[in-house]
């Protein structure tokens, strides 16, 4: 069933309509939304369809960034819902193993199975992590090139003190992710309402990890890597991201070259250059991305470049619209080439990595005609 999240609340929704805003019979039961007034209606259909539908009220609401308005949207999974300050996360199932230990997060449900009760469900019990027996394999910082060691038997990532990896930061719940022993190496099981990415996708329960995915755990992204075996990659896919070391001490502001360029060729903010410095860049409409596009058909988390080897490519974030490269729309990700059309939303811009670029004009040689004037008018 599809559910509503909250930081750690939990609410399923039932088939036909459920009440944003109230406490009466059929609303959504989440806290945050108990003191408001009837705001929106969420309709669940039986072949799956999920809609949303605004209410009279002078909360203004928001879906993936866009003004909700008189005509009824779409909800995709994943999508973030704005309603007046509270931000909520719409899913389309719920998997939260039940097992003994202590709450924390809590499931509240309106379907007519439960009763309108509320189901306690319990978090994934953390197993004895000693911070001295690293592994091989360590995360990378990408923002500051700090390296985490990352203990064999595994390691919690959140923003409690209790987390043998601490983020602080908006979109981080106190226990976020957790990382456990798989196979040859590590998977991350997301923990949060949130969600964690791995190379731009929502990963699943026991997503294994390779070299050179990134993790993304609210607004910080993390490389992995293994020191222990490295094995050449089957194809250019496979490359780990490359990563920037950061310089301690730039010199008068000097930037890094720019590893690639994007430039709007249509849409309201046309003729706009960005820059692209650093191997990993979010795109979207939040001023929380490396490039934003203030533009409504842009999702506030849109799309991610990655650059693996030297390829670059970009993953859709499920976003409302869509990302494009030459008219073809990204199901999971594309490789990008040089002067290649990349169009997020309604926005289209041409891609130019650092190698094709336009490069300064050399200077021209003179001619024995330019050399015989400049003779004359010297003398």
């Amino acid at each position: 069933m599809p559910y509503l999240s909250f930081d750690s609340e939990y609410c399923e929704l039932r088939f036909g309509a459920n009440l944003l805003g109230g406490r009466g019979e059929g609303s959504v039961l989440l806290s945050v939304l108990a003191a408001l007034p009837p705001t929106a209606l969420i309709l669940v259909s039986g072949d799956g369809r999920t809609t949303i539908r605004r209410l009279p009220s002078r909360f203004p609401i928001r879906v993936d960034g866009e003004i909700l308005g008189s005509a009824s949207m779409e909800l995709l999974d994943n999508s973030h819902l704005e309603v007046g300050e509270h931000r909520l996360i719409f899913n389309l199932t719920v998997d939260i193993p039940a097992a003994n230990g202590a709450h924390d997060v809590t499931v509240n449900s309106n379907s007519p199975t439960a009763g309108g009760a509320n189901r306690p469900s319990v978090e994934r019990p953390i197993p004895d992590i000693d911070p001295n027996d690293v592994s091989p394999w360590l995360l990378r910082e990408m923002r500051t090139g700090r390296i985490i060691g990352v203990p064999r038997a595994g390691m919690l990532v959140g923003r409690s003190e209790e987390c043998q990896l601490v983020v602080p930061g908006r979109g981080v719940s106190r226990r976020h992710a957790l990382l456990e022993p798989y196979a040859a190496g590590f998977a991350v099981s997301d923990l949060s309402a949130n969600g964690t990415l791995v190379n731009g996708i929502k990963c699943r329960d026991h997503h294994p990890l390779a070299s050179g995915d990134v993790l993304r755990i609210g607004l910080e992204d993390y490389r992995v890597e293994n020191g222990s075996a490295i094995h050449a990659p089957q194809s250019e896919s496979q490359r780990p991201t490359e990563f920037l070391q950061t310089v301690a001490a730039p010199i008068e502001n000097e930037r890094p070259e720019p590893l690639a360029s994007l430039e709007v060729t249509r849409g309201a903010l046309r003729g706009t250059h960005y820059s692209i410095e650093r191997p990993i860049c979010a795109i979207g409409s939040s001023r929380a991305n490396d490039l934003r596009l203030n533009d409504s058909s842009v999702a506030p988390h849109h799309a991610t470049l990655l650059l693996k080897g030297e390829t670059w490519y970009v993953t859709d974030l499920r976003s409302r619209y869509g990302t494009f490269v030459n008219g073809y729309r990204v199901a999971t990700e594309r490789a990008l080439a040089p002067g290649c059309s990349l169009t997020c939303g309604h926005v289209t811009l041409v891609f130019r990595a650092k190698r094709s670029m336009p490069a300064a004009e050399p200077d021209q040689v003179e001619g024995w005609v330019t050399r015989f004037f400049k003779f004359l008018r010297a003398s």
